[in-house]
């Protein structure tokens, strides 16, 4: 995985200075979001020799490095850097119907809940490779759809999101009780106690930061819209419905 990571990373790097090359800036506190994503990815090991490592890895590839990397706002950058040909047809992409109904907040956290009780209840937990390109991709995706700012068709309101966001958080911890009373096939039960613990108490803390960012859509500042003014949209989605429901 730490070389799709480091793929990952150079791609970024190259989108940025295609749109400096243009004279166009990118923030570059989403450049830093990024690559301290892909840090703390690639700072998780491969195998995990005990379940608490496990535990760590599932809190920083399943919540903390999601949560940066949807903050760096990858498919925003994409429709600026692309050629206005290949940023049309990944617009067009964005508002397909599988990609709609995948994006849709109620999938995505069935997949990134659902996924960690499968694993956690019948020992796939210890599969390596997969288990963490799992964890990374579903925590972005839930991520993604609960709080991301990147351009999403069909994007269900706050209310929604909220509700959604709530249920996982709930799954979530009810999960951490059950393995901290229930360890999976094969852990030490002193083993699953604090794995659980971590997972309880490290995922409130990621989860808190979640909330944040969805509250600050909720209850935005009045004086920030004269602070930061809207950023132009892609050139590729000009009065497209990708772009209607988008943000700077």
């Amino acid at each position: 995985m730490i070389a799709l990571l480091i793929a990952a990373a150079l791609v970024y790097a190259g989108a940025v200075f295609r749109l400096r090359r243009r004279g166009v800036d990118w923030p570059p506190g989403r450049a830093l979001a990024w690559y301290l994503g892909i840090a703390a990815a690639v700072a998780v090991p491969g195998h995990a020799h005990t379940f608490r490592d496990h535990m760590i890895g599932h809190l920083v590839l399943g919540m903390g490095a999601p949560l940066l990397l949807v903050l760096a706002r990858p498919v925003t950058l994409a429709l600026r850097a692309l050629p206005v040909r290949a940023a049309r047809r990944l617009a067009r992409a964005l508002r397909s119907r599988p990609v709609v109904v995948l994006t849709h907040p109620v999938t995505a956290g069935v997949l990134d809940a659902g996924g960690l009780v499968v694993l956690y209840t019948t020992g796939l937990h210890s599969g390596g490779f997969l288990v963490g390109l799992h964890l990374l991709l579903t925590g972005y995706l839930f991520t993604a759809a609960a709080v991301g700012r990147d351009p999403a068709p069909h994007r269900p309101g706050p209310a929604v999101r909220s509700a959604v966001l709530i249920a996982f958080i709930a799954v979530h911890g009810i999960l951490a009780k059950h393995l901290y009373g229930h360890p999976p096939p094969g852990v030490p039960a002193a083993e699953a106690e604090q794995a659980a613990q971590l997972m309880y108490y490290g995922g409130d803390l990621l989860h808190l930061a979640v909330i944040v960012l969805l509250c600050r859509e909720l209850f935005p500042s009045p004086t920030r819209a004269w602070r930061l003014p809207p950023s132009p949209a892609p050139a590729a989605c000009h009065n497209s419905p990708v772009t209607a429901k988008s943000s700077a």
